[in-house]
C-alpha cells in the first residue's frame, strides 16, 4: 500500500512523515486511523487524488 515516503527533520524535536500510498480507499483510510492513534503524532494531514485508468493514454 505504501508506495513511497519521505522523512525530514524539522528543528530538534519534530519530523514531517509524507507517505504515498495506492490501494483501496477504505484500506488507506485505516492507514490513516493507525497513524493518527500513534503515540507522539501531533497532526495528520491527508488528500485522496483519484487516479483515471491510464492504461489507453500510452497506447
Amino acid at each position: 500500500m505504501v508506495s513511497g515516503n519521505i522523512h525530514i527533520h524539522l528543528g530538534k524535536d519534530y519530523c514531517l512523515e509524507v507517505f504515498i500510498t495506492e490501494g483501496e480507499a477504505e484500506d488507506i483510510l485505516n492507514f490513516i486511523g493507525r497513524i493518527r492513534a500513534m503515540r507522539g503524532v501531533q497532526r495528520v494531514k491527508y488528500t485522496m487524488v483519484p487516479l483515471a485508468d491510464t492504461s489507453e493514454h500510452w497506447l
